[in-house]
């Protein structure tokens, strides 16, 4: 059960970082109305992110809820390495559509390994970001704890 307490956790985590992407980038660019945006594509790579967010917390779960010190820097490695990963994961899904119509380029990798770059962009600019990370994870350590004390 704590896996999916994880995948969950860590999708609302991945769907965090891409939204705050969004609305940073959003912001740097007043020029662009709201009209304008391509909200088909942005949904695209947000359900991909969360996605990307749920797979990589379902195998990283084992780091989330153990006890002690030791089970509290893991919950922050897992939590770190979740968040990167589902960007690129969530690159990946996003790119899908094109990748199976084009086939696979140089640009199209780059554009994947990007998505790693997600949480480091976006904290740049917002370093509230990393305290809103640090709560998710935090939270995804309890209720992980919390269900391993359960069984």
């Amino acid at each position: 059960m704590h896996r999916s307490i994880a995948a969950g956790m860590m999708a609302l985590t991945g769907a965090f970082l891409f939204a705050a992407f969004v609305l940073q980038d959003i912001r740097i660019h007043p020029e662009i109305s709201r009209g304008e945006l391509p909200w088909g594509l942005i949904t695209r790579y947000g359900l991909a992110m969360t996605a990307g967010g749920a797979l990589v917390g379902f195998v990283l779960a084992g780091l989330f809820g153990r006890r002690g010190v030791l089970g509290w820097v893991l919950a922050l490695v897992g939590g770190t390495v979740a968040a990167s990963l589902s960007g690129l994961i969530g690159s990946a899904f996003g790119l899908l559509p094109e990748l199976l119509s084009d086939g696979f380029s140089a640009s199209d990798a780059a554009m994947v390994v990007a998505g790693l770059l997600i949480l480091p962009l976006t904290a740049i600019e917002e370093p509230w970001i990393l305290a809103v990370l640090a709560a998710l994870i935090a939270l995804t350590q309890i209720l992980c704890q919390r269900q391993r004390t359960a069984r």
